[in-house]
């Protein structure tokens, strides 16, 4: 799939056909969970990157390689390569410009955003007028810890327009059971918070390190809590 291969290469190889390298040719190729690919596709994959050039299933021929390539993975490849299932020289080839997107639950102020996105697709492909989320569905989502990431979102939004006929998404339309802390702090839907200041303290500096400081206290001074009762992610604490 990815080098391609000539005819006859292999029982059912019956045409020649196109990798991805070829059809990325002049573009980009994008690999994704390279974590995952088999350490016996590396070395070729490897020589593609230093010498870009390739060949295809059952040729030996040299194809010459134009294009760039960025790769994905949810996987930290460092640790891989001391489990020895990723090569080192490799993972220094490619980790040339790297970007790290943190967990869904560490922004979760994209929460909002993602979920009209996948909303808006939705509505497009099933064909339903789908008002939105709720207030509630919303603070719900905001409080859950997304070990499926984006993913898990995903799949969440497309499950809740599929029960909900067209209505507004609820809670109830949500594969979502409320974590202990949305429990604690919704027992009796109020926050009451009491702040004590000077006219010289006061500042709304002042009020937001009472706040955060409040909300460490609430969660035991576990970040991840915290943002997620002040429904911000934890880029606050730091």
């Amino acid at each position: 799939e990815l080098f391609g291969h000539v005819k006859g290469a292999f029982t059912g190889a019956d045409r020649d056909r196109e990798g991805k390298c070829s059809r990325a040719h002049g573009g980009t190729l994008f690999l994704d969970e390279i974590g995952d690919m088999p350490l016996s596709l590396q070395p070729k994959l490897l020589r593609l990157l230093e010498e870009r050039v390739y060949e295809k299933i059952g040729s030996d021929r040299l194809v010459t390689a134009d294009f760039r390539i960025i790769v994905a993975t949810h996987r930290n490849l460092d640790e891989c390569c001391n489990q020895g299932t990723f090569r080192r020289d490799l993972y220094h080839r490619l980790n040339i410009f790297p970007i790290t997107i943190p967990p869904l639950r560490e922004r979760r102020e994209d929460i909002p955003q993602l979920a009209e996105q996948f909303l808006n697709s939705f509505r497009q492909h099933q064909g339903k007028s789908l008002p939105g989320l709720s207030r509630a569905a919303l603070d719900l989502m905001m409080t859950h810890e997304w070990p499926g990431n984006v993913r898990e979102l995903r799949n969440l939004i497309e499950y809740a327009t599929i029960v909900t006929n067209g209505d507004l998404i609820r809670p109830e339309h949500l594969r979502l059971q409320p974590s202990a802390l949305s429990h604690e702090v919704s027992a009796n839907n109020r926050i009451s918070l009491n702040f004590d200041f000077s006219p010289e303290e006061f500042s709304l500096d002042a009020v937001n390190r009472q706040v955060v400081e409040w909300a460490l206290e609430k969660s035991n001074h576990n970040k991840s809590s915290a943002a997620r009762l002040l429904k911000t992610s934890r880029k606050l604490f730091y």
